[in-house]
């Protein structure tokens, strides 16, 4: 480190600038190390190095009034100190200041020898946001989601910084396996970020360790992992601690071969971050992968329901997850989601999380299927939801939304169908022989809206292969 006609304190290991450090129970530790000096010209006398004393100040950068009064430094080896604040509350922007003080006498701080000081830094909660393109996010279009102080992110060159789109911008990256091969856009996960920080009055940190196309196996530790690794340096980097994270991928397992084990490599996944980042109960949100504008043989479609299906399910598997759907969300392109669709797919995360970690009631989760069950006549098929505030319901004229598949996967023909309450009543024209199932929004591009729960407006979630019982 070059000191030269620098004097002072410097910090040499510690926070950055901007960076939001994940808070636990509403408080976080601070800790920094550096050394002090008066340059090279001036070798401290050893008095000065007898008597040295460093002090950290932490201050609210909103009225410039001090949180933390003055915090004695541990005294190290050359000129050396550490210092640890305790409890630092949750919130922010702060300011760290070091200042120095040799000799007998004491001065008032602000009058002390100068220190290096620490801008931005919140205490809040940090997401990972992990998966492929909607992730990373290729929404091209116009959007009126500009940068908000208090919502930062860790940027792929290793600094922190204001969140701004594009939030996975590759430029001078020191994480080189989540580099795009394209120019990302705009992505859900400012609105997200607004949306949690406007609730619950609390800093958000992101860090985007997303690639686009890539397959579940690049997350896979049993595949080839290396996004997946790629995601722990990231995390590890910045401290090792995170609020949760957010999945979003699925569309590149749209295969014969890969729908079947995405649900076993998806769970391997989220048991081993919990292992890795040391905490049993890390919480997963998962999104269901949306609608594909492009075109895919109707033979393909059921592969597209099949990973829904997946990520439907683990939500009944494993603990702390929790699956939103993106069924309705529109596109910019083929099947990346244009700027409506990302602020309402932002905010509906957000409500999840909110709903999840934060007990408020008032935000709501997508209706899921939790029973399917027949008439005696066998004509008669009945699916249950549970998170449904009023009343499901859809366009009747359209399309129906809901599939019955004979064992022999032959489509069975429908009558009718409505909703009713926290019910889809299907009405089949024939007996459903032992055996069949039925399936939900399983099509690569449903072409037509989705069954939605009439109080809070969100989709169901997609589902496929469900035993009738």
């Amino acid at each position: 480190m070059n000191t030269h006609h620098r004097f002072g304190v410097f910090i040499t290991d510690g926070p950055q600038n901007w960076q939001v450090l994940q808070q636990e129970n509403g408080y976080a530790d601070i800790h920094l190390e550096g050394i002090w000096g008066f340059g090279d010209d001036q070798e401290p006398t050893q008095e000065q190095k007898d008597t040295a004393r460093v002090y950290v100040r932490l201050f609210s950068e909103k009225d410039n009034i001090p949180v933390l009064t003055a915090c004695l430094a541990d005294n190290t080896e050359n000129c050396g100190w550490s210092c640890t604040l305790k409890n630092v509350p949750a919130g922010g922007p702060y300011r760290i200041e070091t200042l120095l003080q040799t000799g007998s006498d004491k001065f008032l701080y602000e009058w002390s020898t100068h220190g290096d000081m620490i801008h931005h830094l919140c205490v809040g909660d940090v997401y990972v946001i992990l998966g492929q393109s909607n992730a990373a996010g290729y929404g091209k279009d116009p959007i009126d989601d500009g940068p908000e102080f208090g919502i930062h992110m860790l940027r792929q060159n290793g600094n922190w910084d204001i969140a701004s789109h594009p939030l996975h911008d590759s430029t001078n990256t020191i994480f080189p396996h989540n580099q795009d091969g394209a120019n990302t856009g705009h992505s859900p996960y400012l609105a997200f970020a607004k949306k949690l920080k406007r609730k619950n009055n609390m800093p958000v940190g992101l860090i985007m360790a997303s690639k686009g196309g890539a397959p579940i196996d690049h997350f896979d530790p049993e595949g080839t992992g290396h996004i997946y690794r790629n995601m722990l340096d990231m995390v590890n980097y910045q401290g090792g601690k995170i609020k949760a994270i957010i999945w979003c991928q699925g569309c590149s397992d749209t295969n014969a071969v890969a729908s079947v084990t995405y649900g076993e490599k998806l769970e391997r996944i989220i048991n081993a971050s919990r292992k890795d980042l040391h905490n049993e109960n890390l919480p997963w949100f998962i999104v269901q992968i949306g609608r594909f504008g492009d075109y895919v043989p109707e033979e393909a479609w059921k592969y597209w329901g099949l990973v829904r299906e997946h990520q439907r399910a683990i939500s009944h598997k494993l603990p702390y997850v929790t699956t939103i759907s993106s069924i309705d969300s529109t596109t910019s392109d083929a099947i990346h989601t244009n700027a409506f669709s990302n602020i309402s797919m932002g905010e509906r995360i957000a409500s999840a999380v909110l709903n999840k970690l934060y007990n408020m009631e008032t935000e709501r989760l997508c209706p899921d299927v939790i029973h399917v069950g027949i008439s005696e006549d066998k004509k008669h098929v009945v699916i249950t939801f549970n998170n449904v505030i009023e009343n499901l319901c859809g366009v009747h004229n359209q399309c129906i939304p809901v599939s019955v598949f004979k064992p022999d996967g032959t489509e069975m023909e429908i009558a009718d169908w409505n909703g009713t309450l926290d019910k889809i009543n299907i009405f089949l024209k024939e007996p459903a022989p032992e055996g069949s199932t039925v399936a939900g929004l399983w099509q690569a591009v449903p072409d037509f809206k989705p069954p939605f729960d009439s109080g809070t407006r969100l989709p169901i979630l997609a589902f496929y292969g469900l035993k009738i019982k």
